[in-house]
């Protein structure tokens, strides 16, 4: 896979407050958010494939299963393939 700047990558704001930048490689997507204080919540949603975040800066609220924990800077959070995951920022 060859190197990327996300900071080149074109942004959209998939829903208010939620910017994203976003590349694929063959077997991946790798999204890039920066996630408002006051963006709307993140509509439950599920994915055949795990999902992965890593929290840079700030806060981001996860619910998983009806569980729902924050995750913070240094913190890696995860979703298992087909299970209800719901995200929002804090």
């Amino acid at each position: 896979m060859p190197f990327v700047d996300s900071t080149e990558l074109s942004t959209r704001e998939r829903l208010p407050g939620w910017t994203s930048r976003v590349f694929q490689s063959d077997n991946m997507t790798f999204a890039y958010y920066e996630i408002a204080a006051d963006a709307v919540p993140l509509h439950e949603h599920h994915h055949p494939q795990e999902e992965v975040w890593n929290v840079i800066e700030g806060k981001l609220a996860v619910t998983i299963d009806g569980v729902e924990q924050v995750a913070g800077p240094r913190v890696r959070g995860g979703g298992p393939a087909r299970h209800p995951a719901l995200g929002a920022s804090p």
